[in-house]
C-alpha cells in the first residue's frame, strides 16, 4: 500500500467489538502484536474517557477534522483544479451534487432531511450557507427506491439531498454502479430495479450524471461487496477505480467516502475486517487518483459514537437519534447537538455539509447565508 499516507494507514487500527467472549484487536498489518485485547481496550476506553472529560463541547465540536475531511496536498489540488476546469467547460451545475451508493445513501432518510428539515446547527450555524447554497438549485424528485425512503411529497422540493438518486440502491454491489444496467440481475430484488427513465445500455451512474450534471458526484459503495463474494485488494482497487473513472470521464468531480464499520452479531469478525480491507482499497484510489476523501470509519471510530453509529438490530446500517424508523425521523436526522452527533446519520449528515464547503473553498467558492429562508417542516 505504498500509496497511502501514514495518516491513512493508521485510519484502520482500530478494536473490533465481539461478543460476550471478549473483544479482539483486528490487526491493521505487520508489527501490531496486542499481548492482551482485553486490556488494550480497557486503557483505550479510559484514555478516552479522559480525553472527553478534559475536553467537553469542544470533542464534538471538531467531529470533522483534517483527518477526516478532504485535505489538499498540492497534488490533490493540482487535479481539483483540473477537474474543476474541465466541469465548468462542459456546463457542470455549480449548486448540484449526485449521490452514488448503497442503502446507506439511499434508504435510512440518509441526507435527505438536509434538503426538507431545519436543521439544528448548534455549534454549526456556519454550514446554513451551504445548505443554503444546494437548496437553491431545484431538482426533479426522482424515481422513488423501494424501502426505507421518505414517502413521495414528505420531503420536497426536490434538490441534491432530497432527490432519489438513480444511482443509489440497497443492497447494491459497487461494480454494478458503473457497469451497465442490462449487466445487473435484479430478479426477485425489487430494490435494485433501475429508475425507468434510464436507458438500460448505460450504467446507473451515468444516468444520474446525465440527468443532474453535477459539479460533484459523492460516492459511498461497497459495503454488500461481501455478499457477492468480491476480493479485496487490487480487484477492489479495480472496482472503484472504473467508478471514479466514469464519473470524471463525465465531467463532473468524484468525492469518495471510506464505509462505516460492520458490526458483527457473533464472536466472528469477517464483516468488521472486509470492510478494513474496502477502505484500504478506497483509501488507494483516492490517494493515486488524486480524490478528495471522506474519511467516515475514522470518524466513526473515534469514540463516542453508539455502537459505532449503526443501527442495534443488523449492525450495518446508519442511526439516527431516537432511531431511523421512528416518528419525526427527518427532522431528527439534522440534529447537529452534542448528543444527536453520536447517532451515524447525524454525524455523516454534519460531515457531508462541512465537506461540500471544503470542496467549494478549494473552488474559490464563498458562501454567505441567506437572511430569510424557505419554510420547512
Amino acid at each position: 500500500m505504498k500509496h497511502m499516507s501514514q495518516q491513512h494507514t493508521s485510519t484502520f487500527q482500530h478494536q473490533h467489538p465481539s461478543s460476550a467472549s471478549g473483544t479482539r484487536l483486528v490487526a491493521a498489518g505487520p508489527g501490531s502484536h496486542p499481548k492482551d485485547p482485553r486490556l488494550c481496550i480497557a486503557l483505550l476506553a479510559l484514555v478516552m474517557t479522559m480525553v472527553m472529560s478534559a475536553a467537553g463541547p469542544a470533542v464534538e465540536a471538531s467531529t470533522a477534522t483534517a483527518s477526516v475531511l478532504p485535505t489538499f496536498s498540492a497534488p490533490l489540488a493540482a487535479q481539483f483544479r483540473t477537474d474543476l476546469t474541465r466541469a465548468d467547460e462542459l456546463g457542470m451545475r455549480p449548486r448540484v451534487f449526485a449521490k452514488i451508493g448503497d442503502s446507506n445513501t439511499a434508504s435510512f432518510y440518509a441526507f435527505y432531511g438536509l434538503g426538507c428539515r431545519r436543521p439544528m446547527y448548534s455549534g454549526f450555524k456556519g454550514l446554513r450557507a451551504v445548505v443554503d447554497r444546494y437548496t437553491a438549485a431545484t431538482l426533479p424528485q426522482g424515481w422513488p427506491v423501494p424501502w426505507g425512503v421518505p414517502a413521495p411529497g414528505d420531503c420536497t422540493p426536490g434538490n441534491s439531498f432530497t432527490r432519489y438518486s438513480s444511482a443509489t440502491r440497497s443492497g447494491i454491489q459497487t461494480k454494478d454502479l458503473a457497469r451497465p444496467i442490462t449487466a445487473i440481475d435484479v430478479r426477485g430484488a425489487y430494490n435494485l430495479t433501475p429508475n425507468p427513465a434510464c436507458d438500460v445500455n448505460e450504467s446507473m451512474t451515468l444516468c444520474e450524471l446525465k440527468k443532474l450534471r453535477p459539479r460533484y458526484a459523492i460516492i459511498s459503495v461497497g459495503t454488500n461487496d461481501e455478499a457477492y463474494w468480491q476480493a479485496t485488494g487490487q480487484a477492489a482497487v479495480d472496482r472503484f477505480s472504473m467508478l471514479v473513472d466514469q464519473v470524471r470521464d463525465f465531467g463532473s468531480i468524484p468525492v469518495l467516502m471510506t464505509l462505516p464499520p460492520r458490526v458483527d452479531s457473533t464472536a466472528e469478525t469477517h464483516h468488521w475486517d472486509y470492510i478494513v480491507e474496502i477502505n484500504r482499497a478506497i483509501t488507494q484510489v483516492a490517494s493515486t487518483k488524486r480524490v478528495p476523501l471522506v474519511d467516515i470509519w475514522a470518524a466513526f471510530t473515534a469514540g463516542n459514537m453508539v455502537n459505532y453509529g449503526l443501527e442495534s438490530e443488523g449492525g450495518t446500517h446508519l442511526d439516527t437519534i431516537g432511531g431511523w424508523q421512528g416518528p419525526n425521523a427527518l427532522n431528527r436526522s439534522v440534529d447537529f447537538r452534542r448528543d444527536a452527533l453520536r447517532y451515524g446519520n447525524n454525524r455523516r449528515n454534519l460531515l457531508l455539509l462541512r465537506t461540500l464547503k471544503v470542496l467549494d473553498r478549494q473552488a474559490g467558492v464563498a458562501t454567505a447565508s441567506r437572511k430569510k429562508h424557505r419554510r420547512r417542516h
